[in-house]
Formats: structure tokens, C-alpha cells, sequence
């Protein structure tokens, strides 16, 4: 018995006709069958993901992201910047249950940010408000350490903004301020802390309405992101209306030029 990764969080077990080599290990004589009907999969999809309330979801990713980040916390400063990358990450995603993204338009991407940010994390932090501030924890301790394991500064001008980021030593009430040498402090504990607090806000704010309209766009963006690649948008949405997924558009969410 092998196994192959499923979607996230599970692993699907199948058989393979094997064979062994040196009487080490095993390599497969064909490819196996993994290919399951596009329905089929809208089931397990429903029966194993988004068949939740989204409070429950949201506070299961709540354990789950804090235990990931309490991982992380002890390798110090050998992990700051994938502690950024993935909470900033989690930002971008939870953003577009924010805001119901069924067609996830890159461009979006720091709308997305923002949708969470202001909402559920600036209640906390007035910092999480400030547009420069976000653009700044996106560009550069998002998608540079993702894409190239650094990050970088962003330049205005001939002014260049630059990071000055750890897991401790950044005093909270420093936490996300430029200093007056354009340098943005960021304590990834702090970080990864607000991420759960904004979370558990969200949370609490969809429980309060669990039929409201903000937990239907929950639903059908989460569903959304399921999606399979070339499958077009509307079709994937009405198989999820077949489901039980509240009605709504394809919605796709492109920054204003």
C-alpha cells in the first residue's frame, strides 16, 4: 500500500502493483488510477470540507495555524521570514472569504489583505489600517521570501523601506511602526498572535448571523477555492448550489485601475 496526497489536510491510500528493487523499497509497474469523476469529487469536497459552519471552520483553523506557528517560534530568526510569509498568506485567503471572491483575479490579491486586515485585525492594532503598512508586509515579507526566499525593500523614489523583523526583540509597541529610519518593525510572535485573535473575531462575527449574507459568502468563496483547474467557475458553483451552497454571481474582484 501507497499513498498519495489528497486535498489538504489528508492523505487518499490506493493499491499499486508493485515491485521491488535491491529488496529496498518499491516502485510502481504503472500508473495507478486516481482520476475520479468531476461529481465525485464535488461530494468528497462537500462531505470532508465544506459541509461546516464557518465559525466551526474558522476556529479549527485557529488550533490548527497556532500550533503551526508555535513550531516555528523556536528556530528563532531562522524562521521570521516564513512566519511572515505564511500569516500575510493567511491574510490574502481569509480576505476572499471576506469579501466572497468565487473568481480569484491575482490583482486582488492585496484587496484581499486588506478586506481581513481592517476588519479583524485593526480592531486590535491601529496599524493593521494603515494601506502602507499592509502594502509593505505584502510585498516584502510576503511574495519575496515565497519567491526568493529574501525579502526585499520597497522603494519610493530614491527612499527605500526596509524590515527590521524577528521573532522577539521587537518591542510590541514598536510592532508594525516605521522608525525614523525607514525601517518597518515586525515581531512575527505578535504577528502570528493577531492572526488568531483577528480569526476568533471573524469567528464570533459570523455567529452571530449564521444565515446571514457574510456566512453565505463565506461558503460559496471557500467552495470556490476548490475549484479544479480549466473547470469554468459557474459550473463548480452549481454543483455546490445542488449541494445546499447558498445562492449568489460568480463574483470576481478586480482593483480598480
Amino acid at each position: 500500500m501507497c499513498t498519495r496526497a489528497g486535498l489538504p489536510g489528508h492523505t487518499i491510500a490506493f493499491r499499486r502493483r508493485l515491485r521491488r528493487s535491491n529488496g529496498v523499497g518499491c516502485a510502481t509497474t504503472r500508473a495507478p488510477e486516481v482520476v475520479v469523476k468531476l461529481d465525485a469529487y464535488a461530494k468528497w469536497v462537500w462531505d470532508r470540507e465544506v459541509n461546516r459552519t464557518p465559525p466551526e471552520q474558522l476556529r479549527s483553523w485557529r488550533i490548527a495555524w497556532s500550533k503551526l506557528f508555535a513550531t516555528l517560534k523556536p528556530l528563532g530568526q531562522h524562521a521570521v521570514f516564513e512566519t511572515a510569509a505564511l500569516v500575510v498568506g493567511r491574510w490574502e485567503f481569509l480576505g476572499g472569504l471576506v469579501r466572497g471572491d468565487t473568481d480569484f483575479e491575482p490583482n486582488a490579491n492585496r484587496l484581499r489583505v486588506e478586506a481581513f486586515a481592517f476588519q479583524f485585525l485593526a480592531p486590535g492594532n491601529v496599524q493593521y489600517g494603515d494601506r502602507e503598512v499592509l502594502s509593505a508586509l505584502y510585498t516584502m515579507l510576503r511574495n519575496k521570501p515565497i519567491h526568493g526566499l529574501v525579502p526585499a525593500g520597497v522603494a519610493n523614489g530614491q527612499e527605500v523601506l526596509t524590515w527590521w523583523v524577528g521573532q522577539t526583540g521587537i518591542d510590541a509597541a514598536n510592532h508594525l511602526r516605521v522608525d525614523s529610519k525607514r525601517a518597518l518593525h515586525v515581531n512575527c510572535s505578535l504577528l502570528a498572535d493577531d492572526l488568531a485573535t483577528g480569526l476568533e473575531r471573524f469567528a464570533a462575527s459570523l455567529a452571530e448571523e449564521p444565515a446571514g449574507e457574510a456566512a453565505n459568502r463565506f461558503r460559496r468563496s471557500f467552495w470556490a477555492r476548490f475549484c479544479p483547474t480549466t473547470t469554468p467557475v459557474a459550473q463548480w458553483m452549481k454543483l455546490g448550489a445542488d449541494r445546499g451552497l447558498p445562492p449568489g454571481d460568480v463574483v470576481l474582484h478586480v482593483p480598480a485601475r
